[in-house]
């Protein structure tokens, strides 16, 4: 539906797909006057009509069954990975637009059939939960890069440290189709470097092993590096852990000409000087998301006022080609460049 004909409701009319991450969204929804809550789905029955109780709204028993209400213009997509693409496909050619969390898609096959479809449906909005984006300590280091306040850039490290095995080994991660820990954690660190740097890798070179889950019968590694190649030889390593011992963290290297960045277990410090006893700058910023539905709810309200800017969704597409081409890399025991379409 296109943006201008929502603009003319009171409010935007909102089923919330998937009931973990979801349920979060769906209060969101409901503390909001401009938004409307009207239906909720997720195959446990049970617990989609014991929330649908809590949320004083319709529940669903299929996927399908959302786009029954007439009065229904979008969706808020929190299921698991591997349902992502049929669901959203499901959703454009429907005419809805759509709030997902990440990934869009789980690789570059995915992303052609979608692209397919929002071709059909050029009217069609959607945004991804790239959480990081909205952390004021990221912002505050965005504007510091811009201002050449490191100098010039010449390497990044970003590590994912997952430390919840059990979301892994009792969860759908462990048996969905297509899982990675890249996709499902490393995305959030990729994004974040390309969106500081304001700029795209263009080669990759991936490995990995599974060691720490060498038991259990998973498609997929527990450990993934990823090398980027940027523009000036500047490199960004991108590492996940899946099962590292250590609790849910991500850590954050930048190593410029004139000053270091670190973030990780002693919080995030400026180190300006080479000497063995020198200070740092302690950075005071917040280092994590206060809220992880501020996208969701700023992705409709930018609808409502038809100020929703198309990047976003184009930032999602060079998403889902990075981690496709690091896929081929492991594939391939190689570098491998990434190729981006035209949009």
């Amino acid at each position: 539906m296109h943006s201008k004909k929502i603009n003319k409701r009171k409010k935007i009319n909102i089923s919330v797909i998937g009931l973990g991450v979801g349920f979060s969204h769906a209060m969101k929804i409901k503390k909001d006057k401009n938004l409307n809550l009207i239906s909720v789905y997720d195959p446990d029955l049970k617990k989609a009509r014991l929330l649908s109780k809590k949320l004083n709204c319709k529940y669903k028993y299929k996927f399908n069954d959302v786009f029954n209400d007439k009065e229904l213009n979008s969706l808020v997509i929190s299921s698991p990975d591997d349902k992502h693409c049929n669901q959203i496909i499901k959703t454009i050619k429907n005419s809805k637009n759509f709030f997902i969390e990440k990934p869009l898609c789980n690789n570059r096959k995915e992303l052609v059939k979608i692209k397919k479809e929002l071709k059909l449906k050029k009217n069609v909005l959607f945004e991804s939960n790239l959480i990081l984006r909205t952390v004021p300590l990221y912002k505050w280091l965005k504007s510091k890069i811009i201002n050449k306040y490191f100098g010039e850039i010449y390497s990044i490290e970003a590590s994912y440290l997952y430390g919840r095995s059990e979301k892994i080994l009792k969860g759908w991660r462990g048996k969905a189709k297509n899982y990675t820990g890249m996709n499902g954690g490393g995305i959030h660190m990729i994004d974040l470097v390309c969106w500081l740097l304001n700029k795209k890798p263009k080669e990759v070179y991936s490995f990995g092993n599974k060691i720490c889950f060498k038991k259990y019968n998973f498609n997929f590694k527990d450990f993934e590096n990823s090398i980027f190649y940027f523009d000036n030889d500047l490199t960004a390593s991108i590492s996940v852990h899946l099962g590292c011992i250590h609790k849910h963290h991500h850590i954050l290297k930048i190593y410029g000409s004139k000053r270091t960045f670190i973030y990780d277990d002693k919080g995030p410090r400026v180190i300006y000087s080479k000497k063995k006893n020198s200070k740092h700058l302690r950075v005071k910023y917040e280092s994590l998301p206060k809220d992880k539905t501020i996208l969701m709810n700023n992705f409709f309200k930018s609808i409502l006022k038809n100020k929703f800017k198309k990047n976003k969704m184009k930032d999602n597409f060079n998403l889902i080609n990075i981690l496709d081409a690091g896929q081929l890399s492991h594939l391939k025991n190689k570098k491998v460049k990434i190729n981006y379409e035209k949009y």
